[in-house]
């Protein structure tokens, strides 16, 4: 009964993120502090619900990686190519020219911020991963305090240090664009690393049936925090966050708790519920579906781009899992067979 509970309100978590993320992606006329509060919430909630199912695979680090490749990585360059080869109906300015300076600049750059900006966020829970195996490979003969101390001891070293390059750089260009360790994610997964790792060490205090009256106790403290401690944007891609790290952190939880209390207290919201199970390929296509929207259809209007997305999102995640099913996440394309030796295959 507790795990059909736990699939269900999590599940229902993931449509509500995807929800913020597309909104966050179609230039809606939200007030601006609104704007503010979802921007620090959207990812770091992908985070935290990642975190909440990370495995280190019995110290297999072979295993992990097979894993977050099949998971995270094929969908990545999957989706970056069909992005390309769709660029003449979603980019009217589409040449022969732009598609070869793109195509360079992501050979050669690592500039993943192009071709379908969203999926960057892959590359980031997959740095994750990795820091967190090995996170628990030189930190589980400790206590989970003292394991949790350490990481949020290295995400603040990182802080300090992305605070050093937005400080360095000049003033109408961003680290992102001219540091390496952005374009791997590594920075900001270092930063994001402690939400990753906490969800990890205490789901099972998460996951566990709570108290409602506890949760309600804690919802005004979350929701004050998350709207008075906000005073202004954060760009989790391009390393941009608040100079204060505690308040950085207080407004990320206090975002997430309010999210985690909706989902836990609904369970379940039939549409939200299945578009958050399959929560990666609205991730994945979104941003293709409105600019086709934009370039094809001539739709510029931010609320309709919504519509549209959620109203496309069933027969896209029907089509998609059906008849991709290796490229979505829903099997694995890379195994290890009976000898440990790594193999792509596309049987079940």
């Amino acid at each position: 009964m507790a795990e059909k509970q736990r699939i269900e309100y999590i599940d229902l978590m993931k449509g509500i993120v995807i929800l913020l993320v597309v909104i966050g992606h179609c230039s809606l006329s939200l007030p601006e502090h609104l704007r503010h509060m979802l921007a620090f919430a959207r990812m770091p909630l992908f985070v935290f619900m990642s975190g909440l199912f990370f495995s280190t695979y019995g110290g297999s680090f072979k295993q992990l990686l097979v894993k977050k490749l099949s998971k995270l990585m094929v969908p990545y360059i999957t989706f970056k190519l069909v992005f390309v080869m769709l660029l003449p109906f979603t980019n009217e300015y589409f040449s022969i020219g732009m598609l070869k300076s793109i195509v360079y600049q992501f050979l050669t750059k690592a500039d993943i911020g192009s071709l379908n900006t969203p999926l960057w966020f892959l590359v980031l829970l997959f740095v994750l991963a990795l820091l967190g195996y090995g996170a628990e490979c030189l930190l589980k003969k400790h206590p989970k305090l003292v394991r949790l101390g350490v990481v949020t001891a290295v995400s603040f070293v990182a802080f300090l240090y992305n605070n050093y390059l937005w400080d360095s750089c000049p003033e109408d260009v961003s680290p992102d664009r001219i540091c390496f360790l952005y374009k791997i994610c590594l920075i900001q997964a270092l930063i994001l690393l402690p939400l990753y790792y906490a969800a990890y060490l205490f789901r099972d205090k998460i996951l566990c049936p709570h108290k409602p009256l506890y949760m309600w106790l804690m919802l005004p403290v979350a929701l004050v925090v998350w709207y008075f401690m906000v005073d202004g944007p954060v760009w989790h891609f391009g390393g941009y966050f608040p100079r204060n790290y505690i308040k950085l952190w207080l407004v990320q939880l206090s975002g997430i708790y309010v999210v985690y209390f909706v989902g836990y207290m609904l369970k379940r919201v039939p549409y939200m519920s299945y578009v958050g199970r399959y929560s990666l390929v609205v991730l994945v296509t979104h941003i293709i579906v409105i600019k086709f929207s934009e370039t094809t259809l001539h739709i510029h209007d931010g609320y309709a781009h919504v519509a549209i997305v959620f109203a496309t999102a069933p027969a896209l995640i029907w089509l998609l899992t059906r008849y991709m099913p290796h490229f979505t996440a829903q099997k694995d394309l890379i195994r290890l067979n009976e000898k440990g030796k790594i193999k792509i295959s596309f049987t079940d």
